[in-house]
């Protein structure tokens, strides 16, 4: 039938279909935790451009953006605070960090190829 877009909306139908309560669930830890790293002190530290463009930048994308496969890659210009210093201030931060992504690997391949096919 027809569905007429809701903005504010498109992760939560999308994530509840596919997992449920946890899909919905996933979402709000995941906006709680963007929210927590762009109020800490050290993010605000980028300055008051870059912080603007990734508050504007998630917003946009939780409003209006239709989670697909290509939500990875619609994330790319939020890499620059992969260098916050959270992530990066000693070796092995910086270990850990990678060492996580490579494993998220799996599971984005996983995901996007069995999970929910292209």
């Amino acid at each position: 039938g027809r569905v007429i877009f809701v903005p504010f909306t498109p992760f939560f139908l999308f994530y509840g279909d596919l997992l449920g309560i946890w899909g919905i669930l996933l979402v709000v830890v995941v906006l709680a935790a963007a929210a927590f790293w762009l109020t800490r002190r050290s993010t605000r530290a980028y300055g008051a451009d870059l912080w603007a463009y990734t508050a504007g930048y998630i917003a946009y994308l939780v409003a209006v953006f239709l989670p697909t496969q290509s939500l990875l890659r619609q994330l790319l210009p939020l890499s620059p605070l992969l260098g916050h210093p959270a992530l990066s201030r000693t070796l092995r931060r910086r270990v850990i960090t990678l060492a996580s992504a490579i494993a998220l690997q799996a599971v984005a391949i996983f995901a996007l190829w069995v999970v929910y096919p292209p």
